[in-house]
């Protein structure tokens, strides 16, 4: 069993704690130095963190999943991350990035107006906007992911050319006047993603990310393949708040 791109995999808080060894275990290597792997496997273990749907590295045994883990903390200027093979069984719930942005957020959150100013350009050009990276994570974990200067990282699905071009021309004038950088990535019905820049550029091939590999797409190929219609966002309730932290 395989997640959509960016989905946020929650597991259960039992699996959490047996998980932990395997998550100091699996820090990336440029973090694997004391006390990095402990303060992330404590991380892990005591909130709800979730792991990250990503492109596996190596055989993945049936009933698993591989997944990323990013943390609320930094070393050396790099955000902490761990790679992780978590069973299936062990999974409580998943969220899409469609469905991270539906749910109810902190009135402080610091992206707070640029996102409603998003989601109304969004459905006036009949766009799914959801989103990824810091953003998601925070408002999944009420945990202090995002910083100043953090970009916002936005996923969208079109029903066509027009209306990518226009979401991303408002876009553009929203990033301006809250002095923010947007990274936009176009969710395509093939299962690839493609940054809105790129598509829109013009050039006749772009690079397509998925979870199996990343290739280059033919660009009226990578426009084909929209009009998926939207990812429908649930009504479902936020997972209970952690206790906020500073920024949150």
């Amino acid at each position: 069993m395989t997640f959509p791109r960016h989905t946020l995999v929650f597991l259960a808080a039992e699996a959490r704690e047996d998980l932990a060894e395997a998550v100091a275990a699996g820090v990336l290597s440029q973090f694997r130095r004391a006390p990095l792997p402990t303060w992330a496997a404590a991380a892990f273990a005591d909130n709800d963190i979730p792991g990250i749907a990503c492109r596996a590295e190596g055989d993945v045994p049936a009933g698993h999943v591989q997944l990323g883990v990013a943390f609320p903390f930094r070393h050396d200027g790099s955000r902490v991350r761990a790679r992780i093979t978590a069973p299936l069984a062990a999974v409580a719930t998943t969220w899409t990035p469609y469905e991270v942005l539906a749910a109810p957020r902190p009135r402080t959150l610091p992206v707070g107006p640029a996102l409603d100013a998003l989601l109304d350009a969004a459905g006036y050009h009949g766009i799914a906007l959801g989103v990824f990276g810091s953003t998601a994570l925070q408002l999944a974990t009420r945990l202090a992911y995002l910083e100043t200067g953090s970009d916002l990282d936005l996923v969208v699905r079109a029903p066509d050319d027009a209306a990518l071009a226009g979401f991303a021309a408002a876009a553009a004038a929203i990033a301006q006047r809250h002095a923010l950088r947007l990274d936009a990535e176009v969710d395509l019905a093939n299962g690839y993603g493609v940054k809105l820049a790129e598509l829109l550029s013009g050039t006749r091939t772009v690079l397509g990310r998925g979870l199996a590999d990343v290739r280059l797409l033919d660009r009226d190929e990578a426009l084909r393949a929209l009009g998926s219609g939207p990812c429908p966002a649930t009504s479902r309730a936020p997972n209970p708040a952690l206790e906020l932290q500073p920024g949150v």
